[in-house]
């Protein structure tokens, strides 16, 4: 719904302050974007459903595309410094179980 404007780039040196209302960050890998969405985030994007069961349903079409060993979710540094963990979605995968792919 929002795009890149609550998205910025995890590789940044620095963090963008033009970011308002944060839903996280994104990374291009092998020229692909995947989005890191953090918790508040997830749930405001699945409006409606419960956050356990929307992250059941991304593991069963294995859209989340990178996890830490027996979690969920991955740790990033954040531009700026510090670090956190981020759900990765793959929004390719959600393409391809709409029947994009």
């Amino acid at each position: 719904m929002h795009g890149d404007s609550r998205f910025s780039n995890i590789a940044a040196e620095l963090p963008n302050s033009n970011i308002k209302h944060r839903a996280g960050y994104f990374e291009i890998e092998d020229g692909k974007r995947l989005y890191l969405f953090n918790r508040a985030s997830l749930t405001e994007a699945a409006a409606g459903y419960g956050r356990d069961r929307v992250i059941r349903t991304l593991e069963t079409y294995n859209v989340l595309a990178k996890t830490d060993s027996g979690r969920r979710q991955k740790n990033y540094r954040l531009p700026g410094g510090g670090s956190t963990r981020f759900f990765v979605i793959d929004p390719d995968k959600l393409d391809a179980e709409r029947g994009g792919e």
